[in-house]
């Protein structure tokens, strides 16, 4: 480290970052506006606020802006006092969802009113930190329902030319890509607005999510091939150099600058630098500097899960796969030194009968054949260890931000990392070429498609592995920083000189740091009560064995199941659910637990749903969420049970007894007819009612059940 000073300096700023905000220096998730405005915002949402148009994102239902050096006209409390004026107060930037679609070109400035609200805070463990991700973009309000009353005449021609260019070329990769099209846009243009969600989600199971995003890999293509191609044109060194850095800062503004692109735009302007200037190129302090000078311009992106998960595959690749070969002695296989040595032990050590054997069906050709294939070994072994050590360096931060980790993506990134080049590289020339003509675009995508369509293929298989992904829940912070200490230590180990048994220490190390990492501390039984808006969703933990969700639904919260109650059940570690209480039909019940059930049926999810207990109705032919639902568990592989008063079902030491409904319920009043379950244990008893009313309320009570 002391050879590397910039990268010193770069730890101590992040942790210094970090030791600011934990003692209230608003530096990563404070509000820049101060405590008295933030207030009147709050007594008065509809304001008027004033800023320039960045961009427009819109979709078949919506449009919104995002403003940049907005400010909104503050009233203060009236009284005598001349300080109390109206005053312009600046708000950074704000995303505006307009009523109605409207023509605002980047640049322009308009004046627009609605209602102006803080960015909602996460509601549940292991939900999307909308929060901390926009405060990343120095977004900290959104407003809503907004009415756009004036705008300028004047906008920014360059701004609005990129995003046009982007939704140009977005047309053309949807004209010749086909149903790959959504790919191509996110690999080529980072857009993933056309992405099929069921293909994300594919992807982030199989762990190679990663190639839809703009990183590294896309920029190396990109600017070394225009880098080489002016070369060739004997421009020389400094113009090829500076031309490829100017184009490559233009891909990146028009692919929408996010925290992996600006990393890898970075890193190659500072490889770019170096080879201009005749330095020597150093990877971790390319990273350092790149590091700083993003959290120069926004320390929220330190907790921003892109920029750690993009950092940290980085250097993972950059330092601690170098120590892994270093050790496993396979840095000098472009040499051939490994493949000679192995050679030779075969020769010495290979017994004379079995040797004689091989000569006899492999001829003379013996030795080059076994040293083509120890080759092959070697480097085969080589991209594992590096896989390996960026999957271990990235472990802490995936398993906090997802509760997660891809096993089969280990492996996996093994066959699409050596031909994602080839994806890329024909998109781009496809792209070009269907600017001209979208039949000769076809023609040129074709290889592209076909390893596309392969990927899919892959991960439709990786997603019917039974232990493809591993849920270990979120770890606490101490338990990251340990497992980085010691993960530190034993990278440093193997870059030591001296006996074999350092191998093993660094092993011992490495196990010692992910059982830190992924222990939990025993919990015998809890019930949550998760926040989902209006409906009802309660996870039940107990004897860290059994695992149960009574209902799970809401009618003001979109895709319930995604966003709340799967990374939920992630973040406590919980890959198994024994049994889904439905106390009713109604939509603010069920609609997460239909989207568990769909990604169950699809192998969208890795979580196991063993049972779906419903209540016995006798008449559910008019009830279609009924139907629909026992449908699509059997579908899924979930055994549909139901239940009446008087059952019982026992997990441990916990009874759940059923109330109601009575064996003569007909369901047709789903509300009067809900299941009602009783939850005892050695030190909780609580009722579970859904929404039954005071018809229902009395006969239990009647029945002495209350």
């Amino acid at each position: 480290m002391t050879k590397r000073p910039l990268c010193m300096v770069c730890l101590v700023l992040m942790l210094l970052m970090c030791v600011a905000d934990r003692a209230g220096f608003p530096l990563i998730r404070g509000n820049p506006v101060p405590e008295n405005v933030d207030s009147w915002i709050r007594e008065h949402p509809k304001v008027t606020i004033c800023g320039e148009v960045t961009q427009t994102t819109e979709n078949e239902f919506s449009q919104s802006v995002y403003l940049s050096n907005t400010y909104l006209i503050y009233q203060p409390k009236k009284n005598q006092s001349k300080e109390n004026q109206p005053k312009k107060i600046s708000i950074e930037n704000v995303k505006v969802f307009l009523k109605k679609k409207e023509d605002v070109p980047a640049g322009t400035v308009v004046l627009v009113s609605g209602n102006l609200e803080r960015v909602g805070e996460m509601r549940n463990p292991g939900e999307f930190d909308a929060r901390q991700y926009y405060a990343s973009q120095h977004i900290f309000y959104f407003m809503k329902k907004a009415e756009l009353l004036k705008k300028s005449e004047n906008y920014s021609a360059y701004r609005q030319g990129m995003n046009d260019l982007r939704k140009y070329l977005s047309k053309v990769l949807n004209g010749i890509g086909g149903k790959e099209a959504g790919v191509f846009q996110a690999i080529v243009l980072g857009d993933k607005s056309s992405l099929d969600e069921e293909v994300k989600l594919r992807y982030q199971m199989a762990g190679i999510v990663h190639v839809l995003a703009i990183s590294g890999l896309h920029i190396s293509v990109i600017g070394m091939g225009i880098y080489n191609l002016l070369m060739k044109t004997g421009m020389g060194i400094w113009p090829s150099g500076i031309i490829a850095l100017l184009i490559l800062l233009q891909y990146g503004v028009m692919t929408g600058g996010s925290v992996s692109t600006m990393r890898a735009v970075c890193m190659f302007l500072i490889s770019v630098g170096a080879k201009i200037t005749g330095r020597i190129y150093d990877l971790p302090t390319a990273l350092a500097v790149s590091a700083m000078l993003i959290l120069g311009d926004s320390g929220a992106y330190l907790y921003n899960s892109g920029f750690l998960l993009s950092f940290s595959a980085v250097a993972g690749a950059g330092v601690v796969v170098p120590a892994l070969t270093k050790s496993m002695d396979l840095s000098r296989i472009e040499k051939g030194e490994n493949v000679r040595r192995k050679k030779s032990a075969w020769k010495r050590h290979a017994g004379k009968k079995f040797k004689n054997i091989c000569c006899m069906i492999l001829g003379k050709h013996t030795g080059q054949i076994y040293e083509k294939f120890a080759g092959g070994f070697c480097k085969a072994n080589l991209a594992l260890g590096a896989s390996i050590g960026i999957q271990l360096t990235m472990l802490p931060v995936s398993l906090y931000f997802f509760g997660e980790v891809s096993l089969v993506g280990i492996f996996l990134n093994l066959l699409v990392l050596p031909t994602v080049g080839i994806v890329l590289g024909s998109g781009v020339t496809g792209l070009l070429a269907g600017c001209v003509s979208f039949s000769v675009g076809r023609v040129v995508i074709l290889p592209g498609k076909v390893l596309a369509g392969i990927y899919e293929e892959l991960c439709k298989l990786s997603g019917n592995l039974p232990f493809g992904i591993w849920i270990t829940g979120q770890p606490k912070l101490w338990q990251v920083a340990v497992y980085y200490i010691l993960f530190a230590g034993a990278v440093w180990i193997l870059t030591q000189k001296g006996k074999r048994e350092r191998k093993i220490i660094a092993f011992v190390v490495v196990c010692l740091a992910m059982s830190i990492l992924i222990w939990r501390e025993p919990e015998p039984f809890s019930v949550s009560c998760l926040d989902v808006g209006q409906g009802d969703g309660i996870v039940v933990e107990i004897e860290n064995r059994w695992n149960i969700l009574i209902d799970g639904g809401s009618t003001n919260k979109n895709e319930l199941g995604k966003y709340q109650l799967l990374p939920y059940l992630k973040s406590r570690g919980i890959s198994r659910l024994d049994g889904i209480y439905v106390s009713h039909t109604d939509e603010d019940h069920i609609s997460g637990v239909r989207e568990l059930l769909e990604f169950v049926e699809k192998d969208l999810t890795s979580l196991r749903i063993e049972n779906l207990i419903l209540p016995k109705w006798s008449d559910i032919q008019e009830n279609k969420n009924y139907r629909e639902l026992t449908e699509l568990a059997e579908s899924a592989g979930v055994r549909v049970l139901t239940v009446k008063a008087g059952d019982e079902i026992r997990y441990g030491t916990v009874r759940l007894k059923v109330l109601w409904p009575e064996s003569t319920a007909s369901g047709k009043e789903v509300n009067e007819d809900a299941m009602v379950l009783e939850m005892i244990s050695k030190d909780f008893k609580g009722l579970f009612t859904g929404d039954i009313g005071m018809v229902t309320e009395e006969k239990l009570i009647q029945n002495g059940c209350l």
